[in-house]
């Protein structure tokens, strides 16, 4: 019953976020009055006859009405921007969140960074302004800004670091962006990421007097730090994005051609601080809590051994959490540990899906706009087809290495449908090329970077030298995975083809494909899976008759793109120019 409160309450944020109007206190109550009605009935009059029937019934009204009402006070009391302050000069003071991302361009330092917003004030250059808040938000929430700042090679100033307060001239600009069938929406990426504006450091006179350090932070935050100390020590690598990103979770200094080569593959998972990676800093922790056992911790009589596993299994993945950055498949992770972790301390039988359950509903506690997100349901539902593969009679009795392959095949089958719907294609070598990598990274790759990560916070100088000794065996490796993306061709899916519906009924026909335990229901499962090409067979997208043209405008952000298609022929004239792209570990 937990779990279908859980689904109910994850399918009301959805349906919230998907609306089309922006929802008011009053309409957003009455939106709920039917469910709490129909809640109030099942109370009263529904436990006599059936209890389990109403009890279920009862859970998916009431997470129904939770969903609801938290994606509605989230976005109730998000703190916006009034659009007089749009496209104009405005003087900002606020802390800097996160790491900036620091790049070379044409002789300019470019340096992105996130701004917590104190005050702002527009300014001009006749009238100096004046420190006053801003209204339109709370004291206590303030607003996320994403700013570029194009530096010359002469500036004074500091380059920005976390935690430093600010004072900045700058432009911003409302969130929008093109909306194209198929395309990365990039709009919805800036919402989900909690950005209410996106801008630049004005650099030029007279703005440029008014860009200045207010305050430094009385101690670097740790991953920043953690990050400082690996810098030198991954500078001399050509994968040095890489590992950046599998040690503390930047991904921008990974080159558009290792990103190919990931997708092509279908590796993108293994950058992305996931379960995988959590899974591995747990059972560090264990083996080292274990090794403490032996070396004395045992006559500790309050803590027994498998406390003290769960404790370390806990520390780890926590450090390893904060160090990350913390993004949403961290997030899962980390709660999955942590919930397998108390049940292990409590003595209590392990049950995955309530496990499962706990974690998305944890995560979406904390924030409501993760489901917007393709990591949230690519995490959740690579987790949901483990567990279900692992009841299947077959592969539980096969030998481990086989266990390890089938579920290697249940995630590239079951995850398709989703790759698909998402991004229009799948790699056709992900499976052989997840069966080399997956096991390199877990097994070797990660613990070395991870050695080398913990040698470098002490000395420097030798975590280069051992880094000198770890760099040729990724260097294999990854030549290894470039010459699997050679031979890779994509399956591609044709746009706006899968629709959100055709998604569901393929995503339930696998998960029903390989949860159930009966050889003789699979033929149900493989019908329900045959509706696809079946619908592709029978649904015949109409095409205009001779003689008679169809024109399709096209928003693409730029100009405008126009599609010709006659009975026999399509042609696009001006696709127009690529002006805003997404950033790679949006996905």
């Amino acid at each position: 019953m937990f779990v279908s409160f859980v689904i109910a309450l994850l399918l009301a944020i959805l349906g919230f976020y998907h609306t089309p109007q922006n929802w008011g206190l009053w309409p957003a109550l009455a939106a709920l009055l039917p469910g709490l009605i129909l809640c109030v009935l099942i109370l009263r009059y529904g436990g006599r006859s059936k209890p389990r029937l109403m009890a279920r019934a009862g859970n998916i009204v009431a997470g129904f009405i939770i969903g609801w009402s938290l994606a509605f006070g989230h976005a109730f009391f998000n703190p916006a921007l009034q659009e007089n302050l749009y496209d104009r000069p405005l003087l900002i003071e606020g802390s800097v969140v996160d790491l900036p991302q620091t790049q070379w361009q044409n002789g300019q330092q470019r340096v992105q960074l996130r701004l917590l917003i104190d005050s702002m004030e527009p300014i001009s250059a006749e009238n100096p302004p004046q420190k006053t808040q801003q209204a339109g938000w709370h004291s206590s929430i303030k607003p996320l800004v994403q700013l570029s700042w194009y530096r010359p090679p002469d500036s004074t100033l500091p380059t920005p670091k976390p935690g430093e307060q600010w004072a900045l001239a700058v432009k911003l600009s409302a969130n929008h962006a093109s909306i194209n069938l198929g395309g990365f929406d990039y709009e919805t990426w800036l919402f989900q990421n909690h950005l209410a504006a996106k801008g630049y450091v004005l650099e030029k006179a007279p703005w440029k007097a008014h860009n200045r350090l207010l305050a430094a932070p009385d101690s670097e935050p740790l991953r920043f730090r953690f990050a400082q100390s690996l810098y030198q020590v991954f500078a001399n690598s050509e994968l040095q994005g890489l590992y950046a990103a599998l040690t503390y979770g930047a991904k921008h200094a990974i080159s558009d051609a290792q990103w190919t080569v990931l997708q092509q593959t279908g590796t993108v998972h293994l950058m992305a601080i996931s379960g995988l990676h959590m899974g591995i800093a747990a059972l560090l922790g264990i083996l080292l809590f274990k090794i403490l056992w032996w070396l004395g911790l045992y006559r500790c009589e309050r803590l027994t051994l498998p406390q003290l596993s769960v404790i370390g299994a806990i520390l780890f993945a926590t450090v390893y959490l904060l160090i990350s950055g913390a993004a949403i498949p961290a997030q899962r992770a980390y709660l999955m540990v942590v919930a397998i972790g108390l049940m292990w301390w409590l003595k209590r039988t392990f049950q995955p899906w309530s496990a499962l359950a706990l974690a998305a509903l944890l995560v979406l506690l904390w924030d409501p706009r993760s489901v917007l997100s393709d990591g949230f349901w690519l995490s959740f539902l690579a987790v949901a087809l483990i567990f279900a593969s692992v009841q299947i009679p077959a592969i539980k009795a096969a030998k481990r290495w086989q266990q390890l392959l089938w579920i290697q095949l249940v995630l590239t089958l079951g995850l398709a449908p989703y790759l698909w719907w998402a991004y229009h294609f799948v790699p056709s070598i992900s499976f052989a090329a997840n069966l080399i990598a997956v096991p390199f990274v877990s097994f070797i790759g990660l613990p070395l970077l991870w050695l080398v990560s913990f040698v470098a916070w002490w000395s420097p100088e030798w975590a280069v030298m051992l880094m000198a000794c770890v760099d040729p065996i990724w260097q294999t490796f990854w030549q290894l995975l470039a010459w699997f993306a050679g031979f890779s061709l994509p399956i591609l899916m044709p746009t706006g083809l899968l629709s959100l519906s055709l998604l569901t009924v393929l995503l339930f026909g696998v998960l029903y494909l390989f949860a159930k335990q009966h050889r003789s229901r699979w033929y149900l499962a493989v019908a329900w899976l045959a509706l696809w090409p079946i619908y592709r067979a029978v649904v015949d997208f109409p095409r205009p008759p001779t003689n008679q043209l169809k024109v399709h405008l096209l928003d693409v952000g730029q100009g405008q793109a126009v599609v010709l298609e006659t009975a026999k022929h399509v042609m696009v004239y001006d696709t127009g120019a690529r002006w805003c792209s997404a950033p790679h570990n949006s996905r």
